[in-house]
C-alpha cells in the first residue's frame, strides 16, 4: 500500500536519508538511486524536489546553516551591548563546536566547507551589528567593525577546529583582543 505524506515531510525524508547515506558511503559513492531505494520511493520523486545531487547537498547545508543561525541568536536582546556581546560569543562557540562535531567526517567535506563558510559570514554579520551597537552606545572604539567581526569569528572557528572548544577560554581570548577597544 502506498503511503501518502505531506510534501515538506517527504522532502525532509529525502534530505535526511541523503545525509545519512553520504555519511556512510561518501557523497561521490552515493547515487540518487540509493537514496530513493532506502526510502522505497520512485526516483522521479527525488527529481520532483531536487534537480540533482548538488541540490540535495545544498539543502543539507541549508539545514545546518538554519540551525546555526537560530543558535547564535539565543538570548540576544539588542538592548545591552555588554550582555549581548558576551552571550553572542558563548552562542557562536557552542554552535560552531556542535556543527563541526556533526560534520567532522571526510565523507561530508563538501557540505562541511559550504556550511562553515556560510555560517562564518552570518556570524560575522551579526557580530558586526553588535559591535555597531557598542560603538553607538559609546562603549566600544572600533573603526572597522566588519574586519574585527571577521577576525574574531574566523578565530573562534579555527580554535574549535583545532580542538580548543572551551567557552571560557575562547571568551577570555576574545576579551583580551578587545580590551584596548572598550571604553
Amino acid at each position: 500500500m502506498r503511503v501518502s505524506k505531506d510534501s515538506e515531510e517527504r522532502k525532509q525524508e529525502l534530505i535526511d536519508t541523503a545525509e545519512k547515506l553520504f555519511s556512510e558511503k561518501g557523497i561521490a559513492n552515493t547515487a540518487i538511486s540509493a537514496i530513493v531505494k532506502e526510502l522505497n520511493v520512485a526516483q522521479g520523486l527525488f527529481y520532483y524536489y531536487f534537480k540533482s545531487k548538488d541540490d540535495v547537498i545544498e539543502a543539507i547545508s541549508k539545514k545546518y546553516n538554519d540551525e546555526f543561525k537560530r543558535k547564535i541568536m539565543n538570548d540576544i536582546s539588542s538592548d545591552d551591548f555588554e550582555k549581548d556581546f558576551e552571550q553572542f560569543i558563548i552562542n557562536v562557540t557552542k554552535a560552531f563546536d556542535e556543527m563541526l562535531q556533526k560534520l567532522d567526517d571526510e565523507k561530508l567535506l563538501p557540505i562541511s566547507y559550504k556550511s562553515l563558510e556560510s555560517c562564518k559570514k552570518e556570524a560575522s554579520k551579526k557580530l558586526e551589528a553588535i559591535f555597531q551597537e557598542g560603538i553607538d552606545e559609546d562603549k566600544l572604539n572600533i573603526k572597522d567593525p566588519s574586519r574585527y567581526a571577521d577576525v574574531i569569528i574566523s578565530g573562534i572557528s579555527d580554535l574549535i577546529a583545532k580542538g580548543i572548544n572551551s567557552v571560557d577560554e575562547i571568551s577570555e581570548i576574545v576579551d583580551e583582543l578587545l580590551e584596548s577597544k572598550r571604553k
